[in-house]
């Protein structure tokens, strides 16, 4: 029950609104006031808190690791956080250490992102600082790397996930579009200024419809109405689909199409719906999670159409409106919001995006979970959701299966792990199947699982419970009680700093608490004074554990209000001080009140009991008369019987300084000295005893040291203002003291007259209200923002405190806090285990002996049960375990790279069966003419425990072609074949996998990504309004061959346009190239000359015309449109010609010049190079992915034959391996791959063992 130095948070500034970020690390960082709160989001408990900050937080960002982790680079808890003075610091969460602290100005910072624009990137964050200049730091070294000015004023900025080099900026009147973002160098402009435009195509006077509002430039603005964007709240690019961003409003959500400029959808709120307040887009599928002002949550789901199966429809054919909507799914309870309490911002966990946090004003942080509401059957119409797992079954539907079926649905796995297990995308539609059910329509909840956060009013006072001593330490519990301005009481467990109970037991506001034992608390209230400055006091005395609530004094009448109670140190009396009154005296224990000093008695400004120097004032005393000149003690008795108690000493003191020893036995008072000892200070305010150490504070800020047993004293003069609380340390010979001035708080040693610690503050910072001991060496206080501190006796910053020794009521699965040793450890051993007989990842498995072991045993033993299962049933091995742990660890980079190669390595499984397949990588173009099975997707991958077939009915429903086959004709002669094949004596239940998530774009399966442009065409076809935005659409139609209806386009030019005769004229070329090979000779030559002088998209589109389509290719990665190239590539080319663009592009993204090594090593999964991804992923000395992946392509045969130079490189990886658990301390695993890496691994082997004899 050790209390260590940290910040129990309180009510949030409200410049804090936006500082607030969840991890990839599963914990959620908020800043509250001037500290960093972390909060683990699976037990609801404050694990962190760092209090560097002398200002408001006003932005809070984790770091994003995209690199691979190794002993010297391990797995780690970095944040970046900036307050309202311009100061970044960067921190390790794990040892709350400052890594970095630099200041940028004094201007405020008003967005602040972790960059992840390529793989060296991982220290540089970009700073957005008012008005308008982007700085980029290097948080590491703390340097700054550059500097961009902007023309207009910007208050928020947005990357593109799909490409980091585009940038957003948000402006009152405009965005602002940045294309070149770089790392290193920023930007080499001030970007291009779009502004929003409201066209009306109808002449009535009602508003603009979302569909005609687009984005011009200064140029093409000229008499358009320029929509400001002053009311815009937010700006978020849709994770889950390119090109799309959302524009958030108060009662609208505006979706921008960026490539042709233009609104393809928008949500609107009805008048009486709660306004919005921030979205967050998903990554896994095409949904919204929207926060309300009225704290409401609403989940909504992208509406996809039916497209019609042309591009060519008819006006019956075509749906009544093609614009993107999406619909609600879930809508949460509203919250009760007021003017004191309102909500800040909404989080989604980034790896699962299931778990959902909302942060209030009052420093709450509510944790919602997404789940499947099986209460409620789903109505099965097109627009509802489906599920992406098997769900449980009914009672009639189980009747009607097999024993085999039966026994197949109930080892499936049912808990989904994240968004995409939970919900299918918009394409699937389930089948007809003898397994419909599993996938049958459902509905969703959001369930509220926790609570977290602090002091959710500003207190009024705190009070330490009694010190720790040899009598009671064997059940004591560090208990801090903090009154509220509500009348209750909140009781906090310092040792983990969680809230242990809140008792509500008044009505007032809590002026005072003392505590009469370990398990019970007595407060006063009094009600707001009226004129006459009277008022009617209440006392209670409340036990924690039971909440029982005695109210022992209840004023009737208006009265003077209480001052201050004490209690003696036996715990036998009550000393009950008023304002203007004299005092009363109660016991303890029956509650009775024994004196009643007379009126005629001063007012004693200052009481304090003594315990240790009873002795010395008997022997001294020769007179015990209880007559006193000054005082008199004959006060009123109680009505109730005598009560016998030990007695006591309580001192008395006046205004004047007269000081009086009193001596209480029962309801028997004596004056224990013949005449009052006058102090050399008047005016006392406070009083505190310890041994025979009496201290004394003034209103003039002076204090007095007087030894009772030498008669020696000594003031300290000081203007300080006056002194409001004086606390001696507990401990025996301790004598440290804490004196709270009105502007000040001091900790000092009250023998050695030395300053240990000191808080100053000035006029309108913040100060502290209350203070006390929390320990012998932590000093606890409360300041005027609502949070509470411990610190050390220095009161400077809190001492770091490492998260793994911190003490928590329920253990978190942190790896990251772990040790870089312990957390390697654990991640090899949930990826594979090919040492071991059987896989096994049982605690009780491990030695506790060894510290690593021991901390490994710890971390799984709470690893959550679903993950468990997961890893124990992995009916795809290898590849599904690491996408496991790379979920556990949330590791971003690994979480792409394993479900691409998990996709990927499924399917040339299950396309490796044919005997007339041809793998990509044994393609040759000697014989041009040669048909090439193209990537299908007919796939199979693994999901819920259970191995499941794919279906093609989402491509063949939007091209219009059967199920049963798909097949179409390249330009080039290759041949599409995704003919699925089903064995009725193996089947199993159907999954929605056809293809890749959308948010995974130009590595998804190439007719699937064709499905999509031609969607997205059409779409875009309803939008035209404009030439440039028809003249785009058409050159995209001529790449993606859709000749016919890119022909329409250029005949609808209008006359009066300068391109009519070129658009005429090219519309006559598209529709009779095909039927006129002799010509494709000089288009190319001509196509050429256009490319050659500087007119290359038109040569591109020209050699598309003729088939040319990998030359196109070629030349726009010549001229550096490596995006584009891939586009059309992966939209018009076959297997054999996609790859040799996808390997160009490769290379370049791995070039030292880029450096997006783990993006090429998704394009070479995705044309199927496996044996390249290993030779890519040893040259990077990506260690553990190399040796991983080679396992997995092994288990899946999936290897190239030649036999020779694949085990020369597998020697390498697994010898490189080897090395790697050696230096991680994994013997076991050590001595396996060294076995299996040839002589290599033998000779390592050998040498281990001989450096291990020698130590």
């Amino acid at each position: 029950m050790k209390v260590v130095s940290q910040t129990i948070p309180g009510v949030r500034h409200q410049q804090n609104r936006m500082a607030s970020s969840w991890g990839n690390q599963n914990l959620i960082a908020y800043g509250c006031q001037c500290s960093v709160v972390i909060i683990d989001p699976r037990t609801a408990q404050m694990v962190q808190s760092l209090t560097h900050h002398k200002a408001i937080v006003t932005q809070v960002c984790w770091s994003v690791d995209n690199i691979h982790h190794s002993v010297s680079s391990p797995y780690c808890l970095k944040l970046c956080s900036v307050d309202c003075n311009g100061v970044c610091i960067a921190w390790d969460v794990s040892m709350a250490t400052v890594l970095c602290e630099f200041n940028i100005g004094s201007k405020s910072v008003v967005d602040l992102k972790w960059l992840n624009n390529n793989d060296a990137c991982r220290d540089l964050v970009a700073l957005l600082v008012s008005p308008n200049v982007l700085f980029i730091w290097n948080i590491e070294r703390g340097t700054k790397v550059a500097k961009c000015v902007f023309y207009e004023t910007v208050t928020r900025m947005e990357f593109d996930p799909f490409n980091p080099s585009f940038l957003v900026l948000l402006s009152p009147e405009c965005l602002i579009f940045v294309e070149d973002f770089s790392p290193t160098n920023g930007t080499r402009g001030p970007g291009k200024k779009f502004f929003m435009s409201s066209h009306t195509l109808s002449s009535s006077a009602k508003a603009a419809k979302p569909k005609s509002r687009r984005l011009l430039s200064a140029d093409s603005l000229k008499n358009e109405e320029n929509v400001p964007l002053v009311d815009c709240l937010q700006l978020s690019f849709v994770h889950s689909y390119r090109h799309h961003l959302l524009v958030l409003y108060p009662k609208e959500v505006l979706i921008l199409d960026l490539s042709i400029m233009q609104a393809v959808g928008s949500i609107f709120l009805e008048r009486s719906t709660s306004p919005f307040v921030q979205v967050f887009p998903c990554k896994q599928r095409n949904i919204i999670y929207c926060l309300h002002e009225n704290g409401c949550i609403s989940v909504r789901s992208c509406q996809h159409k039916r497209l019609p199966d042309t591009l060519l429809p008819s006006p019956l054919e075509m749906p009544e409106q093609l614009d993107i909507s999406y619909s609600v799914q879930v809508l949460s309870e509203p919250l009760r919001t007021s003017r004191h309490c309102s909500v800040h911002e909404i989080l989604v966990c980034p790896v699962t995006e299931l778990r959902v946090a909302v942060l209030m004003s009052d420093g709450k942080l509510l944790l919602w979970e997404l789940e499947l509401d099986e209460m409620v059957e789903a109505a099965d119409n097109s627009q509802g959701l489906v599920t992406a797992l098997p769900l449980p079954l009914k009672s009639e539907q189980l009747l009607t299966l097999t024993e085999a079926d039966e026994e197949k649905v109930t080892n499936i796995d049912r808990a989904p792990l994240c968004l995409s297990d939970l919900i299918a995308p918009h394409w699937y539609s389930p089948t007809h199947d003898v397994m419909e059910y599993a996938h049958r329509p459902v509905c969703l909840r959001l369930l509220l699982v926790g609570v977290a956060g602090g002091i959710t009013a500003v207190p009024s006072c705190i009070r330490m419970c009694p010190p720790l001593t040899t009598k009671n330490w064997p059940y004591y519990v560090p208990h801090l009680a903090v009154g509220s301005p509500t009348g209750s009481v909140l009781i906090y467990k310092l040792s983990t700093s969680c809230l242990y109970k809140e008792l509500c037991i008044h009505n007032h506001r809590v002026h005072g608490i003392e505590w009469l034992s370990l398990q019970t608390i007595v407060t006063f209230v009094h009600s707001s004074p009226n004129a006459s400055g009277l008022c009617r006091n209440e006392v209670a005395v409340t036990d924690i554990q039971t909440g029982h609530v005695t109210y022992f004094r209840r004023s009737t009448t208006e009265e003077s209000a209480i001052s201050f109670i004490r209690v003696s140190p036996q715990k036998n009396y009550l000393v009950v001080v008023f304002t203007d009154k004299p005092l009363e005296l109660w016991d303890a224990k029956s509650l009775c009140l024994l004196k009643e000093l007379p009126s005629q008695n001063p007012i004693f400004p200052a009481v304090e009991w003594s315990q240790s120097h009873l002795k010395t004032i008997l022997k001294k005393t020769t007179d015990t008369s209880t007559v006193n000149y000054d005082v008199a003690l004959e006060g009123t008795d109680s009505n109730k019987a005598t009560v016998t108690s030990p007695r006591e000493i309580v001192t008395f003191v006046d205004t004047d300084g007269a000081c009086y020893h009193v001596s209480v036995e029962g309801n028997k008072i004596k004056n224990m000295t013949p005449s009052p000892n006058y102090l050399s200070i008047s005016n006392v305010t406070y009083m505190a005893w310890k041994g025979d150490l009496m201290v004394v504070g003034d209103t003039d800020g002076n204090v007095l040291y007087q030894d009772t047993k030498n008669g020696q004293s000594r003031t300290i003069s000081s203007a300080k203002g006056s002194v409001k609380k004086i606390r001696f340390a507990p401990g025996k010979g301790n004598t440290k003291i804490l004196i709270l001035y009105n502007n000040r708080l001091d900790v000092r040693d009250a023998l050695e007259e030395e300053v240990c610690g000191q808080i100053k503050w000035g006029r309108g910072e913040t100060f502290v209200e209350d203070a006390d001991w929390a320990s012998s060496d932590k000093p606890v206080f409360l300041t005027s923002d609502g949070c509470i501190h411990v610190l050390d006796c220095t009161l400077q910053v809190a001492s770091n405190v490492e998260m793994s020794s911190r003490e928590l009521e329920e253990p978190i699965f942190s790896p990251h806090g772990n040790g870089s040793q312990a957390s390697l450890q654990l991640k090899c051993m949930m990826q594979h285990q090919p040492w071991s007989l059987s896989y096994s990842i049982e605690p009780d498995e491990l030695d506790d002996v060894d510290p690593v072991q021991r901390t490994i045993k710890q971390l799984l033993s709470i690893l959550p049960l679903d993950v468990k299962d997961r890893l124990y049933q992995a009916p795809y091995g290898i590849p599904e375990r690491c996408l496991l742990t790379a979920m556990v660890f949330g590791d971003p980079m690994e979480m792409d790279f394993w479900t691409v190669a998990l996709y990927y390595l499924s399917r040339e499984q299950e396309r490796m069966k044919d005997p007339n397949y041809v793998p990509s990588y044994n393609l040759t173009r000697s014989n041009p003419s040669e048909d090439v099975i193209c990537p299908d997707a007919s796939a199979s991958i693994a999901i819920g425990g259970a191995r499941q077939q794919a279906t093609t009915a989402p491509v063949a429903d939007i091209l219009g072609i059967s199920n049963d086959q798909l097949v179409t004709d390249s330009k080039d002669g290759c041949k599409h074949d995704t003919d699925v094949v089903r064995n009725e004596a193996d089947k199993q239940l159907l999954i929605y996998h056809s293809t890749l998530d959308l948010c995974y774009d130009l590595v998804i399966d190439s007719q699937f990504y064709r499905s999509l442009q031609l969607e997205r065409m059409l779409l875009h076809d309803t939008k035209r309004h404009l030439y440039e935005h028809s003249q785009k659409c058409s050159a995209s139609l001529l790449l993606l061959g859709e000749t016919d209806k890119a022909v329409q386009m250029l005949l609808e030019t209008d006359p009066s346009n300068s391109n009519y005769t070129t658009d005429l004229l090219k519309a006559c070329l598209a529709a009779t190239i095909r039927s006129s090979g002799a010509s494709q000779s000089t288009i190319k030559v001509v196509a050429t000359n256009l490319i050659a002088n500087s007119r290359l998209m038109e040569g591109v589109q020209l050699l598309s015309l003729i088939d040319k389509g990998l030359d196109a290719c070629r030349y726009l990665q010549a001229y550096g449109h490596w995006e584009q190239a891939a586009w059309l590539a992966k939209s018009s080319l076959c297997d054999r010609d996609c790859a040799d663009v996808f390997i160009r592009w490769s290379d370049h993204l791995a070039s030292p010049s880029v450096n997006q090594r783990v993006k090429a090593l998704l394009v070479l999964l995705s044309i199927g190079h496996f044996r390249r991804v290993i030779e890519t992923l040893h040259n990077m000395r990506y260690v553990t992915h190399a040796a991983l992946f080679s396992e997995a392509c092994l288990q899946f045969g999936v290897l190239q034959d030649d036999q020779s130079q694949t085990t020369v490189l597998l020697e390498m990886v697994f010898s490189d391996y080897a090395r790697y658990l050696h230096s991680v301390g994994f013997s076991r695993a050590m001595r396996h791959y060294c076995a299996v890496a040839g002589p290599t691994g033998s000779k390592l082997l050998e040498q281990y063992v001989t450096s291990s004899s020698k130590l």
